[in-house]
């Protein structure tokens, strides 16, 4: 229920949600983010793009009648180590809008009052070392912003005798919503309605289970940039204490601390005093990842992997030299013996050095391979298929790498060993696996159909999240039969049917039945018993693609381009909406151009089935 004053909040709330912010936020924020996310929309969401001004409009209708209420999100898990794991949170397209768009506002006035230059967080996309690839998750901010503050620590860490590496213990899940209210409010000119219309939308994406009450402590952290705005202003004080302490020698980075000073005794004060001021906020530093490195020593270099990262620059410009070039590329042979050295020779056991799993190694790790990559190289499967199973921080990017290998059934049937034996504890690495198997070319045999259909069972029956559930969807969306897919849906109808997320799974599977047989009769039989939302947003989206007299004008554009990031230059959503594209009988003139540009259609064992 309403109150009586909110016709006054509501004048404010609406400057900052209009219309056109909304547009704004979505085509220049929104857009590219939700598509991101761990979750895999089999349309990318394009229904939202498709009937824009009437989806902004709704949600700026109901932002101003009161009754605004964000949609029940997912939470999930990406395991960090050991099984330890970060929770993150899954969010709808519409409160992803309007948390962009107040963030937004509020973010000019959160730059202008930031206190030190040498904080170098600033929001867009996270530093990729190859190409753009949704394998792989989110981190913080900026490119040319990360680079930065790479380059401010290796100044500080020449001129003094130590440095000192930190970070703030579970950051976000430690965030009081109080006190980030009162440091927002007293930074920004914002009106304590936005202020409120803010923080009620986080509070209701942040995690409460089991019917517990909720708290004022916990951001939800997504792969999304507004988080991480409010959570880079909470430190502001920290900036401001340290400027003082080691003026000139601090770096920060979201929640990562680095200082630079001459004595033990300096350092150790400057961490007790940090932690002290993050105490204030009931933050605390992470003892585990707090380090004192010498510098005469060369161990603030090796954590800080100087040496290794001046060598991949140098080859970075090598291969920049010979890029679009036919033949040989000399920087190949020299990544190659780079990865060997730094890999540790082979006895037992892929690694045995510690370049990789020691300091910034994980990042050096995808450089390396990314570069390896784009010189028509990569690691041995051997070392990938390590990583995958022993180092959670790597493996993403280790999936993403082993996809590159054509043909190599040998692997996804160790990599399925791995998800039966129960390696994988997180929603990160069984969606992960899922990506891997939809992008790679394997052959098609009789064990590897059954090898499929086992790992999709065990997925199912072990079911430890919702996202493993959502894994089975996208591998059954490439692997499985129209009589198998039917026979799937129907046995798990009692997870999917009340499900928003599960739904547009389901729906996107709709091209995978041909308009007018019996088997989409079946599909529509089984998905009208419920009224699910996911599956009526997705299926609308379909009809219109099989439908639409211009179809050109509705999907052709996106369709033309090949998805260079992915092994066969095809994401794997993108197929089925070519696959939808193609019933259309006004597509019929584009399709042998698509056919023609997309030669995974009649080369992959599976899609060619299809087409």
């Amino acid at each position: 229920m309403k109150s009586p004053k909110f016709e006054f909040k509501k004048d404010e709330i609406s400057s900052a949600l209009s219309i056109t912010s909304l547009r704004n936020s979505y085509q220049k924020k929104v857009k590219s983010q939700i598509r991101d996310q761990l979750f895999v929309d089999l349309i990318e969401f394009r229904d939202v793009a498709l009937d824009l001004n009437r989806y902004l409009t709704e949600i700026n209708d109901e932002v101003l009648s009161g009754f605004y209420q964000p949609f029940l999100p997912v939470h999930y898990l990406i395991e960090k180590s050991r099984g330890l794991c970060r929770q993150m949170t899954l969010a709808h397209p519409r409160d992803l809008i309007v948390l962009q768009c107040l963030t937004t506002a509020l973010h000019p006035d959160i730059s202008a009052r930031a206190p030190s230059k040498n904080a170098f967080f600033e929001p867009g996309k996270s530093p990729s070392m190859f190409g753009k690839s949704k394998y792989l998750a989110s981190q913080y901010g900026g490119v040319a912003s990360w680079l930065r503050f790479q380059k401010h620590i290796l100044n500080f860490s020449r001129s003094r005798k130590f440095v000192v590496v930190t970070d703030v213990a579970n950051f976000y899940d430690f965030i009081n919503f109080s006190h980030m209210r009162n440091i927002i409010s007293d930074i920004c000119a914002v009106s304590e309605s936005v202020l409120d219309f803010l923080l009620y939308i986080l509070q209701r994406l942040s995690w409460t289970p089991d019917y517990m009450p909720r708290v004022d402590v916990g951001l939800p952290q997504m792969e999304v940039e507004a988080p991480r705005v409010l959570a880079n202003a909470m430190l502001f004080e920290l900036d401001r204490f340290s400027e003082i302490k080691v003026p000139g020698d601090y770096a920060r980075f979201m929640d990562d601390i680095d200082f630079g000073v001459d004595t033990i005794r300096e350092a150790k004060e400057t961490v007790r005093d940090i932690d002290l001021v993050l105490q204030s906020r009931q933050l605390r530093l992470n003892s585990s990842k707090t380090k004192i490195l010498p510098v005469d020593t060369g161990e603030a270099d090796r954590h800080f992997c100087a040496k290794e990262n001046h060598f991949l620059d140098y080859c970075g410009e090598v291969l920049d030299r010979f890029r679009g070039k036919v033949g040989y590329n000399p920087a190949h042979s020299a990544l190659k013996r780079a990865h060997i050295v730094w890999r540790g020779n082979r006895t037992e056991l892929p690694f045995t050095g510690e370049r990789y799993f020691f300091g910034n190694g994980d990042k050096i790790f995808k450089r390396i391979g990314g570069m390896l990559l784009a010189c028509g190289g990569n690691m041995p499967e051997d070392d990938l298929l390590w990583i995958i199973k022993n180092h959670p921080s790597m493996r993403s990017y280790a999936f993403y790498m082993l996809s590159f290998y054509k043909n190599r059934n040998v692997n996804v049937y160790q990599l399925i060993r791995m998800v039966l034996s129960g390696v994988f504890v997180d929603d990160s690495a069984v969606m992960n696996f899922a990506q891997y198997l939809v992008h790679s070319k394997f052959i098609r045999n009789g064990r590897l159909d059954r090898e499929i259909r086992d790992v999709v069972d065990f997925l199912f029956s072990k079911q430890q999240g919702i996202f493993w559930f959502y894994a089975t969807l996208i591998i059954a969306s490439k692997f499985f039969d129209q009589k198998e897919l039917l026979q799937y849906l129907d046995k798990s109808k009692s997870v999917w049917g009340g499900d928003y997320w599960a739904g547009r799974l389901i729906g996107g599977l709709q091209p995978r039945f041909p308009p007018s047989t019996t088997e989409r009769d079946h599909f529509f039989l089984l998905i009208n018993h419920f009224n699910n939302k996911g599956v009526e947003e997705v299926t609308n989206y379909h009809y219109r693609l099989e439908t639409a007299p211009r179809p050109q004008k509705l999907v052709y554009e996106y369709l033309k381009h090949k998805n260079k990031s992915f092994p066969q230059e095809i994401y794997h959503p993108k197929a089925l909406i070519a696959l939808s594209f193609s019933y259309n009988t006004h597509a019929l003139p584009l399709m042998a151009g698509l056919l023609k540009t997309h030669t995974s259609f009649l080369t992959d064992p599976y899609y060619k089935k299809w087409f």
